[in-house]
């Protein structure tokens, strides 16, 4: 074997191996000393460190021994703006060269309208959802969760909330990878009347205060998100009052990111409003986070249906068999509803002329920074 091949050696099958191995190379022996990356970054990548105000801004240079060839851009200023309006203006006068999703409705409309900037949207491999706590003792019920499902107004949400700027699910298959989309398998759909029926059906009858009630025990729910991203607290409100509506005693929770993440992954909360993101693999937004004892399962959904069929698709040896694998769990998970996706997001990028030609990385990487000079 010769010095530029590596071989792995596995003990089993994975299938999402290569999509996975986005990682840089580092020395072997930080590796091995548990040196701390995230603090004192090194790699062979095409920028090095320079300079790093943390919580400000990062400097880069370009790597003269990169392999692939010094980078024709020479020097990278990564400002942190936090606020999405801030960072549109900022754009608009001219203090930053590209910035990109999340971004407010009101700002990207604002971006478009000037004319002065390249605006693409690309597929993401990310996604909004609705997270239900299935261990809890009332969302245990897929049928309940089917019915409050149908309560989720999807196309307000997504319409108007979000602008327009993402794509509406109808399940977890994500349009970033057309070789497992199956347009068949669709989640409930927003529909007041037949959630009202179903509620009616499971017992949860409207009581005297306009609450429903099922054997003396009240309807009650709480949908909960982060305190720093304004289109999900207006969706959590949007939702109290839909739920309200249909005789739920709602209440919404909005805490800062650090509290609200402490209660997903301590499985403390009911109905959780949030996204994930990098999900470069159907596996990677599967597998952790629905198959039985996932290390991000923070709902606690256990089906042994979709626990094989996310075992079949990272055994598979074939693209096609773990499209059929990846098709068989979500038409599940859209039947019992441990998770609501109410979004494909699409990166939306805005650059000046000084990036004429950039193209962005579905990650949100700025790998097309990465050409070499000619």
């Amino acid at each position: 074997m010769d010095p530029l091949t590596v071989e792995f050696k596995l003990a089993e099958p994975y299938a999402p191996l290569f999509s996975y191995l986005d990682l840089g190379i580092v020395p072997q022996a930080l590796a091995e000393g548990n040196a701390d990356f995230g603090t004192t970054p090194v790699g062979t990548g095409p920028f090095k460190l320079e300079a790093w105000t943390r919580g400000s801004q990062i400097n880069l240079t370009a790597n003269p021994d990169y392999w692939g060839g010094r980078p024709a851009v020479q020097n990278i200023e990564v400002v942190i703006v936090g606020n999405g309006t801030a960072r549109a203006q900022a754009l608009a006068a001219g203090d930053v060269d590209l910035i990109m999703t999340p971004l407010p409705p009101a700002e990207t409309q604002m971006l478009d309208g000037m004319g002065r900037f390249d605006h693409t949207i690309t597929p993401a491999v990310a996604f909004t959802y609705v997270n239900f706590n299935t261990g809890d003792a009332l969302l245990s019920d897929p049928a309940l969760r089917a019915a409050l499902a149908k309560l989720i107004d999807q196309p307000t949400i997504v319409d108007q909330i979000f602008g327009g700027l993402d794509l509406p699910a109808s399940s977890i298959l994500m349009p970033a990878f057309p070789w497992v989309v199956d347009d068949s398998i669709a989640q409930p759909g927003f529909d007041m009347q037949a959630a009202m029926a179903e509620l009616d059906a499971l017992g949860w009858v409207m009581g005297p205060a306009g609450i429903r009630v099922k054997d003396g025990q009240e309807l009650a729910l709480s949908i909960g998100t982060n305190s720093e991203d304004a289109e999900r607290i207006q969706s959590v409100e949007y939702l109290q009052n839909v739920f309200t509506g249909a005789g739920i005693r709602t209440e919404a929770v909005i805490v800062d990111y650090p509290t609200f993440m402490q209660g997903n992954q301590g499985k403390t909360y009911q109905i959780s409003f949030l996204s994930w993101g990098n999900l470069v693999d159907p596996d990677r937004a599967m597998f952790g986070q629905l198959r039985s004892g996932g290390n991000f399962n923070w709902g606690s959904y256990a089906n042994p249906e979709v626990d094989a069929a996310l075992d079949a698709g990272r055994a598979a040896t074939t693209v096609e068999e773990r499209a059929s694998a990846y098709r068989a769990a979500a038409a599940v998970i859209s039947a019992e509803v441990p998770y609501y996706v109410i979004s494909h997001m699409q990166l939306h990028t805005f650059v000046s002329d000084k990036l004429a030609g950039f193209a962005p990385d579905p990650r949100g990487f700025l790998t097309d920074l990465a050409a070499p000079a000619q």
